[in-house]
């Protein structure tokens, strides 16, 4: 019988694979994103840091690497969202009349 493929690959699999880190890049992304972005986040960080040809070599360093590209994609999301706002409801686009006589010369309009 063959030995599973991901046996012989990078020694990065293996440290990638860890529950504790996927926990910890969870735990720092649900402090900043909404739930729905969360698990794509932490996705998308691992499998970069997975295609990533040049690692530290020190698990702490390792680490830090991986958080970092976590912190630069959450940047990502804030710019994006910001250079795309979502757009107001058009109920939200309308003036509130603030007394009594606005009330009445919008209703004459």
């Amino acid at each position: 019988m063959a030995a599973p493929a991901f046996l012989g690959l990078d020694p990065n699999t293996a440290r990638l694979a860890d529950p504790a880190l996927r926990e910890a890049l969870l735990r720092s992304a649900r402090s900043r994103l909404s739930s729905g972005e969360v698990d794509n986040l932490v996705q998308n960080t691992l499998t970069d840091a997975l295609a990533a040809s040049n690692t530290p070599l020190g698990d702490d360093d390792f680490q830090r690497w991986v958080h970092g590209i976590a912190r630069h994609k959450i940047a990502d999301i804030y710019r994006t969202v910001r250079a795309y706002p979502k757009p107001m409801p058009k109920s939200a686009n309308k003036k509130t009349p603030s007394s009594f006589d606005d009330l009445q010369l919008q209703k004459q309009d």
